[in-house]
């Protein structure tokens, strides 16, 4: 390999020599394999670019670019270097060296703002404004594009406005990316993208210091939002929410326990919601209502409410409040319409009556500590879909093979797998290390298990299934799965 220009190169970067850097670098194309510049050295030149005056930024340096790209091809911030360079000198003769680096896509605001700029300049309304969205999207000021005299043309422009005013004031919301849980839609925020892009959205009253930002009606493909820290004396403009076209999933959560649940609520067409268990009554009025989920002090009173008032419900959650458990009334039975049922927090016994729930096919329970597994769940002929995550398992019950419908068997840990690693090598979680029962062989329609983390060391009852699709023994100790053929999943974990 010829490296003739490469100790040259380098160190006209070590000392910001510019005309030895001009000099050095089409000796580079004699590379065999590309030099990569480490992020110093990146760094160094993009510095250098920045530095050198006017005269000496001659056509050289321009010839050098395909050489640059071999170097460095992802590193825009030098291309927005060269790009700002390109406007100070309006360097229209270098544009086609230049354009053969860019990327499909750009992925630095700069870079983007750029472009707008340079597209802007030549009135190609088009690129500017498809360099403006990527711009904002990546976080670039909504004031610079009104402060920058290359876009004075299209000041008045009405798509130019239309981009920019759908952008949000960021000062109204936390820059964060929450999801929430309950299976409702993810709800985000981040700096700089539009309203018009967003599905869904958490308000933190106390980070908007009370105040519901108005600009929320501009967000029409919003489906889910979420409030958090509501407290008393908070106006919701009714009719900004009633001009929402898409919002059918809401999530309450007071800023203490008691606050009222605003009426106003009650009067959209939700699918989904998630309340306090003291607003259960007012929920009755929600003829479109599908899926709800509670915030329990008392479960047992929280699901006799649901049977008063709600009891056609398909879906149902249950969230122990801090310090809770979650317990059943024998009147869970009478909900006969449930299809699903997501309880998080511990689970302090079953009723008898649960096995009646005949239509039930989706259950999950999440909750830290032991979980003993109920022969009462193993009643649940109709179930498809079984999510059990905890601490460490009690017990596999006998009577599991009763499951003949089951599809999907989740058995995973819910601690965080290197946490866990650590805990279980100082004794504080007692994970015992067995085969999976034989009564595994009865699932005979089971086609996707996670035992992750379990305590299993073998799978042999998994041989017989013959619908088995996939399995994940992440962090267990099965050491045989020849049988398994392609369906094994097993992450690296050390």
């Amino acid at each position: 390999m010829h490296t003739d220009g490469i100790n040259p190169f380098l160190e006209a970067l070590e000392h910001n020599n510019f005309a030895q850097f001009l000099a050095t670098v089409p000796l580079l194309g004699k590379l065999e394999t590309p030099y990569v510049l480490n992020k110093a050295q990146r760094m160094a030149l993009v510095k250098m670019s920045v530095q050198v005056d006017a005269s000496r930024r001659h056509q050289a340096f321009f010839e050098t670019l395909p050489f640059l790209k071999q170097l460095f091809p992802h590193h825009q911030g030098f291309l927005a270097n060269v790009l700002s360079m390109l406007l100070e000198e309006e360097g229209e003769t270098h544009w086609n060296a230049f354009s053969q680096l860019l990327p499909e896509r750009p992925m630095v605001k700069e870079l983007a703002f750029h472009l707008a700029r340079w597209y802007a300049r030549q009135r190609n309304k088009d690129a500017m404004l498809l360099a403006l969205r990527d711009a904002l999207d990546l976080g670039m000021e909504v004031e610079t594009f009104y402060t920058t005299p290359d876009f004075e043309p299209f000041w008045e422009d009405e798509d130019f406005k239309n981009e920019l005013d759908a952008v949000p004031i960021s000062e109204y919301y936390q820059p964060l990316y929450l999801l929430i849980s309950f299976n409702l839609a993810p709800a985000y925020y981040h700096k700089g993208m539009r309203y018009a892009h967003l599905t869904g959205l958490t308000l933190d009253f106390n980070a908007t210091q009370g105040v519901f930002p108005k600009n929320v009606g501009k967000m029409k493909k919003l489906e889910h939002l979420s409030l958090m820290n509501y407290s008393v004396g908070l106006e919701l403009p009714k009719d900004l929410l009633r001009s929402l076209p898409l919002l059918s999933s809401l999530s309450f959560q007071p800023l203490e326990w008691g606050v009222p649940f605003p009426k106003e609520l009650y009067e959209l067409p939700l699918k989904k919601l998630e309340i306090p268990e003291y607003a259960i009554s007012g929920a009755a009025q929600l003829d479109t209502l599908e899926q709800l989920y509670l915030q329990c002090q008392n479960s047992k009173a929280a699901v006799l409410d649901v049977v008063k008032h709600l009891g056609t419900i398909r879906h149902l959650g249950l969230i122990a409040l801090k310090g809770q458990e979650i317990n059943f009334p024998e009147e869970i039975a009478e909900l006969k319409h449930l299809e699903s049922l997501c309880i998080y927090g511990p689970l302090d016994g079953l009723p008898r009556s649960f096995a009646q729930l005949q239509k039930l096919n989706y259950l999950r329970i999440q909750a830290e500590g032991p979980f003993v597994f109920y022969d009462t769940l193993t009643a649940l002929k109709s179930l498809e879909t079984l999510e059990i995550i905890s601490s460490y398992f009690v017990n596999f019950p006998d009577t599991l093979g009763n499951l003949k419908k089951l599809r999907r068997l989740n058995m995973t840990h819910s601690f965080n797998p290197y946490l866990l690693k650590e805990s279980i090598s100082r004794g504080e979680i007692p994970v015992k290390r067995i085969p999976l029962p034989e009564n595994f062989a009865a699932l005979e329609n089971l086609e996707e298990l996670d035992i992750s983390f379990c305590g299993v060391n073998e799978v042999k009852s998994l041989s017989k299934l013959k619908h088995l699709q996939r399995v994940d023994l992440t962090g267990t100790d099965v050491t045989d799965t020849s049988f398994l053929g392609k369906s094994i999943v097993r992450e690296k974990f050390k």
